[in-house]
């Protein structure tokens, strides 16, 4: 990894300095309702292709009903532009951390160059024409792109797995029923997902449902992660919840993500990637697990929505030679 030091002078902050891949920090932002209005350039030495673009930081809102989801940046630099949603989709007061990962420029080529970053809100909550809220600090990290490990196994869903399924959870094609942007019309890639409730909503006061993989092997494998594409509304982690667990046994599980914070009200598909390796390397038998609920007696989502699952790992030496064995035996027969 490189390590690159960052100074840029920009209007209204404190200080803004990179380290790591290159990473950019601004404090005391004030958000102004709409584009162009917030803007700062930044230098980027570069050097490296750029993969995901992460983002953290605080922001304090003003008005008691401003919207994480209101809270916007338009990034654009050498390698194209993008709009991100930098906050989540509840009203928060008076502040709130956020956090975020973008794939736009992943693969993209050298970041190095000029990147503008315009910080906005795309409505005025009080009405009054000031600022709704104000980033008390947010950094951006311009990662260097890692090539992922290679595929163990992949289920594109254009058949059906044979998981299994609790609650509502079923294969299928979504109907785009819900509330709360919905659930998708079809999977990222064919027409079938598996999904919680494909025709709409979880319901209230619900208990914790699973879709659960069969077993799998990566008794020859280390640095294994989960890679699937997700469509997910679920409320704030207050009301309702969802999560995604790992088991060796299928009995005892282990937490790999669990929703926290303000509601997910996710309106594409979005790709996500979890490190399993503390559970899954060189492990026999292994099961993961998708969970929606417990839920709250009041206001639904559309739930869970997976496609394109891969699980990557990278063989062990021994693996490779076993493999290397193989193929020669083959050759001989």
């Amino acid at each position: 990894m490189r390590k690159i030091a960052l100074l840029a002078a920009l209007p209204l902050l404190l200080g803004s300095v990179a380290l790591a891949d290159e990473v950019v920090s601004f404090y005391n932002i004030p958000v102004q309702t709409g584009p162009g209005m917030v803007t700062y350039n930044v230098d980027l030495t570069g050097g490296y292709t750029m993969g995901m673009l992460d983002w953290n930081g605080f922001a304090t809102a003003f008005q008691q009903y401003t919207y994480g989801s209101e809270l916007l940046l338009e990034l654009s630099g050498p390698l194209g532009s993008t709009q991100i949603e930098l906050g989540s989709g509840s009203s928060y007061y008076p502040g709130a951390w956020f956090s975020g990962t973008s794939g736009f420029f992943n693969q993209a080529g050298d970041p190095a160059g000029t990147w503008t970053f315009d910080f906005w809100d795309d409505y005025d909550d009080g009405g009054d024409g000031q600022p709704d809220a104000q980033w008390d600090e947010i950094h951006f990290t311009f990662n260097e792109y890692m090539p992922p490990p290679p595929p163990v196994y992949t289920f594109n869903l254009d058949t059906d797995p044979g998981w299994g399924t609790e609650g509502q959870w079923a294969f299928g094609q979504p109907t785009g029923g819900g509330s709360h942007n919905y659930d998708p019309t079809s999977g990222y890639t064919g027409d079938n997902v598996y999904g919680y409730n494909l025709n709409g909503d979880y319901v209230n006061n619900m208990p914790r449902y699973n879709l659960t993989t069969g077993a799998l092997d990566f008794s020859g494998y280390t640095d294994v992660q989960l890679e699937f594409q997700r469509w997910l509304g679920v409320e704030s982690a207050s009301y309702d919840h969802a999560g995604i667990e790992v088991s060796t046994d299928g009995q005892n599980w282990a937490s790999v993500w669990e929703h926290t914070g303000s509601a997910i009200s996710d309106s594409s598909w979005q790709l996500m990637n979890y490190d399993i390796s503390d559970w899954a390397d060189g492990e026999s038998t292994v099961y993961v697990r998708w969970a929606m609920g417990t839920t709250d007696s009041s206001v639904t989502y559309p739930g869970w929505n997976i496609d394109d699952i891969v699980f990557r790992g990278i063989p062990e030496p021994a693996s490779l030679l076993l493999l290397g064995l193989g193929a020669i035996l083959l050759r001989r027969r």
